[in-house]
């Protein structure tokens, strides 16, 4: 599963375009624990002591973890192969650096010398709505819990509404003025679905979107843009 197929799954069940526990995650800490081998660095370091030292997870990680509920991920590792299950799908997909198969949404997965074919394989793709920790913090907390159960239904955005945002912007994204966009979103600032009217909508990259949704990029700093375009 590559990346337009994984953001359609959640547009169509209403969810943010990523995963929105990932900085709390446990299964997405031992993922990046485990596929880029922190234990080698310095084994003295337990698993959370070793991202935080390398930035992977938040000072307040311990704080706030969300525990993996099922099977830890784990891998199987040889000079010349690999086989690995139970992973975050999200760093494969998303996080390069630390991917095993790049840009495949697998939690499955392997890799030997000898294939004769397809040397890297997914063997299971999957999205973080089926994830059990994304499942129970949905459940758990109040907050997000709430939000479901009141979840408003998406109304289309009507074609001249797009394409006076996409003037708005002259067809450059207004955070990253990335001017090589396949295919621009559009962002509701007040996060209702319903509420279409052109001040509460905002163009803009994939890329950008996805820092909207996981909070690395501000609500103050999305409505402070969208009234810098405005004029």
């Amino acid at each position: 599963m590559e990346k337009r197929e994984y953001y359609q799954i959640s547009k169509e069940n209403d969810f943010p375009l990523r995963c929105p526990i990932l900085n709390y995650c446990s299964r997405r800490a031992w993922t990046v624990y485990l596929f880029s081998e922190y234990s080698k660095y310095d084994p003295s370091l337990n698993m959370v002591q070793a991202l935080k030292k390398a930035g992977e997870i938040p000072s307040d990680f311990e704080e706030n973890e969300i525990p993996v509920q099922g099977e830890l991920p784990s891998i199987i590792r040889g000079t010349e192969h690999y086989f690995f299950s139970d992973v975050c799908p999200e760093v494969n997909l998303f996080d390069g650096i630390n991917a095993m198969i790049s840009e495949k949404a697998c939690s499955k997965g392997d890799y030997d010398k000898y294939y004769s074919h397809q040397k890297k394989r997914v063997l299971k793709s999957k999205h973080f709505s089926e994830c059990a920790e994304f499942n129970k913090f949905l459940f758990d907390n109040d907050k997000i819990g709430n939000r479901r159960k009141k979840t408003k239904k998406r109304k289309a955005i009507p074609y001249k509404t797009k394409a006076l945002l996409q003037k708005e912007i002259n067809s450059n994204c207004p955070f990253c003025e990335n001017k090589d966009v396949g295919h621009f979103q559009v962002h509701h600032i007040d996060e209702n679905p319903e509420n279409n009217s052109h001040d509460n909508l905002i163009m803009l990259c994939p890329n950008c979107h996805s820092k909207i949704t996981k909070g690395d990029l501000s609500k103050d700093l999305v409505v402070n843009r969208k009234k810098e375009l405005k004029k």
